[in-house]
């Protein structure tokens, strides 16, 4: 084998890839909790004024001017909904009354015939300033109280469980590569059942080889768990290896190398404790798997263990579902394989096992439809 460092070209942004690049970005921009309430308070207060219909752009301009967030602010804005607009209504218009006139609005053919389309308007208005801060408030203060629960129970599950502690420093060091790679690696690593399986089975001065490491997000939080780890991450996309290191700053025995794993890997490190392979094999044709499984078995320590989790082709209706997903996203250019080759799992744990390794396969699908399976390869 031989070292093969390669280059790849930003892939074009498909409208597939941009739109789902922007529903993240507009999801997770502007979360911190006084930001959401001040969404939820502005957009209940935009959603009370009498300008049915322009309600969305209104919401869109101060969102972005006042850098809260866009999404929040709309459907807290949608507090004018069919059901409560005629209320909202009603009440802008005689609380405005008052306030203009000293008296309430006689709601008769006669009485609105006397106040004319001016004096309603304006009171709808007046009123609806007043009724909206006096809901924008209200809304604000629940929002308040929500979300510092919320926090308060986040905080203390954290302090109480060392992967969430991990999850807690690894996902805000992935904000300089953008908000979007921070979502993605914030949800990920709590979403993704095979971290939290993994994570204790790795020892904390062990030597780590994660192949096919995407954006480094599983190594950063291993490193982050164990300082006396050694990790190193190998990818072929340079754009997410870059995001790797950006992540990676300050972790010394950290490091990360692009790399064309179909045309064989480095010789560093010759050995590893752990080798992890996750979500890659089946972007490499059956010979190429075959290569990289040999060489890493051949790269395990006294005792040490690789970690495959791959699609299991013989899974029934679960591969069926797990194929056509990754034929979306690939043929998105979300995932970036030059092609897909899944196969069952035995023939991987059979060629292992002729390399002398003990072998387990167990589900790693929890919660998900996929047919996702883990394979252990102990020397």
């Amino acid at each position: 084998m031989h070292p093969a460092v390669c280059y790849r070209p930003r892939p074009l942004r498909t409208p597939g890839r941009y739109f789902r690049e922007l529903w993240t970005h507009l999801k997770t921009e502007h979360t911190s909790s006084g930001r959401l309430v001040a969404a939820v308070g502005v957009g209940v207060f935009i959603g009370t004024l009498p300008f049915y219909g322009f309600h969305f752009f209104i919401c869109v301009a101060v969102a972005w001017l006042f850098g809260l967030n866009k999404v929040t602010t709309y459907l807290a804005a949608n507090i004018s909904n069919p059901i409560v607009s005629p209320f909202l209504i009603f009440g802008s218009v005689q609380l405005g009354e008052r306030m203009l006139h000293g008296s309430f609005l006689s709601l008769t053919v006669e009485g609105l015939e006397h106040a004319g389309p001016a004096r309603f308007f304006g009171s709808w208005l007046a009123g609806g300033v007043a009724l909206g801060a006096l809901l924008g408030l209200v809304g604000g203060a629940l929002t308040f109280a929500a979300t510092t629960g919320r926090r308060r129970r986040e905080r203390a599950a954290r302090a109480a469980d060392p992967f969430m502690m991990a999850h807690s420093r690894t996902a805000p060091r992935y904000l300089p590569c953008g908000r979007v790679a921070h979502g993605y690696v914030k949800r990920k690593l709590l979403l993704d059942p095979v971290y939290r399986s993994l994570v204790d089975r790795i020892a904390p001065d062990a030597s780590v080889l994660d192949v096919g490491c995407g954006r480094g997000q599983f190594a950063v939080l291993l490193a982050l768990m164990g300082p006396a780890r050694s990790v190193k991450g190998l990818d072929w996309d340079a754009r997410k290896i870059d995001m790797a290191r950006t992540a990676a700053q300050g972790l010394a025995r950290a490091s990360f190398e692009v790399c064309d794993l179909s045309r064989g890997l480095p010789r560093e490190p010759a050995a590893a404790d752990a080798v992890l392979l996750i979500d890659v094999l089946h972007y490499l044709e059956p010979a190429a798997q075959d290569a990289l499984l040999s060489d890493l078995a051949t790269r395990l320590g006294p005792s040490g263990t690789l970690f495959v989790r791959d699609v299991d082709a013989a899974a029934g209706w679960r591969y069926r579902v797990t194929a056509l997903e990754e034929r979306i996203f690939t043929g998105m250019r979300f995932n970036r394989g030059r092609g897909l080759h899944f196969r069952p799992i035995a023939e991987m744990q059979a060629l292992l096992e002729g390399k002398g390794l003990v072998c387990k396969v167990q589900p790693m699908w929890q919660g998900t439809p996929f047919a996702n399976v883990l394979l252990t390869a102990t020397r």
